[in-house]
């Protein structure tokens, strides 16, 4: 059934497109609409045979890679292409950002910045983009090449800021969460270059991270528990809680105040530091 989706789709988008739409030179007017199946097939990087039997719904499953060329050749949406997977009976892999912020993500930071730490990252934890607070919580990512703009890199291989800003009693349980979300994340890209590169560059670096990389532990953290300590204002205790968009697999991550501790009269205290200084805006 599967098989047949999948061709059914191929076909019907292959003949909805014209050769100025993929970049081909014009051939003049074509017998029959859309491009050719070797035309796809080039434009994909496979055989036309291979192509042909998709559409036939004879071949075999064809692999993540193959779906992916099939999506750039074809022009899909991030829905069409969500798609494409699905009827192939592959799992969707999120789309690796391109530099570009989800824009919901972005208006939600925004509007919480005056009084809520914030920041957007992808699913590999690298810093697209903080808020004043989360800077001063932080340090500041966004603006540093890679991999120095990526939270687990800074956290396995930058020791003094890792027990300048992270509690001692949750240091140990925070990495393993970080890791087991990395893997999580590294499955869903299919093992992409970014993802590699950062895996390979951890366990260059850091033998605590080979120690928990080898657990194989798999796990999307929905919400962590984490205890900052700021130069201003002291020890401040928070749970930290992700949204997601489906669209850009892009996350938020809210910096949310535990209940009956200091932490939310000493986050007003600094964010009225930072009005103050003129950082608030940053």
């Amino acid at each position: 059934m599967l098989k047949a989706e999948l061709g059914e789709f191929l076909r019907t988008k292959r003949k909805a497109l014209r050769p100025d739409d993929v970049g081909l030179p014009g051939a003049g007017r074509r017998r029959v609409p859309g491009l050719r199946r070797d035309e796809v097939a080039r434009l994909a990087n496979m055989s036309t045979n291979y192509y042909e039997r998709l559409e036939l719904a004879t071949g075999p499953r064809p692999s993540a890679a193959l779906l992916a060329g099939l999506a750039r050749a074809m022009r899909l949406t991030d829905d069409e292409r969500a798609y494409l997977y699905t009827v192939a009976d592959q799992s969707v892999p999120v789309a690796p950002p391109d530099g570009t912020i989800d824009p919901g993500l972005r208006h939600v930071m925004e509007a919480l910045s005056p009084s809520v730490p914030a920041f957007v990252s992808d699913d590999l934890s690298t810093i697209l983009q903080q808020n004043a607070l989360a800077v001063e919580l932080m340090g500041a990512f966004a603006e540093l090449p890679a991999p120095d703009n990526n939270l687990l890199w800074r956290y396995f291989t930058d020791l003094e800021w890792r027990e300048r800003t992270v509690h001692p009693d949750y240091i140990d349980d925070l990495g393993h969460k970080y890791v087991a979300r990395l893997r999580a994340g590294m499955a869903r890209r299919n093992k992409d270059e970014a993802s590699t590169t950062l895996v390979e560059g951890l366990h260059r670096t850091s033998a605590q991270f080979r120690a928990i990389w080898a657990e194989h532990n798999v796990n999307v953290v929905r919400t962590t528990r984490k205890i900052v300590l700021n130069r201003l204002v002291g020890e401040l205790d928070f749970e930290c809680e992700p949204v997601m968009s489906v669209s850009s697999g892009q996350q938020l991550v809210l910096f949310r105040p535990q209940p009956g501790t200091p932490t939310l009269e000493r986050l007003e205290s600094l964010s009225r530091h930072l009005v103050r200084s003129g950082s608030a805006g940053r």
